[in-house]
């Protein structure tokens, strides 16, 4: 995935799959830049696409109790 910054970045759920983190490459070093708390559980694949048309792609994925999350980062 890409913000718009030309950085490829990591998306991917914690160990308890309620945080999805956001995750780039800072001075050779993986920094977590965004966070996403959930009450259920992440159950569906992570996917990156461009969906709006802006500079970044958005993070689609559905949790346990059937939600569908859309997430936007941007620099």
């Amino acid at each position: 995935m890409t913000d718009g910054d030309g950085v490829i970045d990591i998306v991917l759920p914690d160990a308890s799959r309620r945080n999805v983190k956001a995750l780039t490459v800072r001075g050779g070093r993986f920094v977590e830049f965004a966070i996403a708390r959930h009450a259920t559980e992440v159950k569906t694949n992570i996917l990156a696409a461009e969906l709006d048309g802006q500079p970044g792609e958005e993070v689609v994925y559905g949790l346990e109790d059937k939600t569908v999350v859309v997430l936007r980062f941007r620099p």
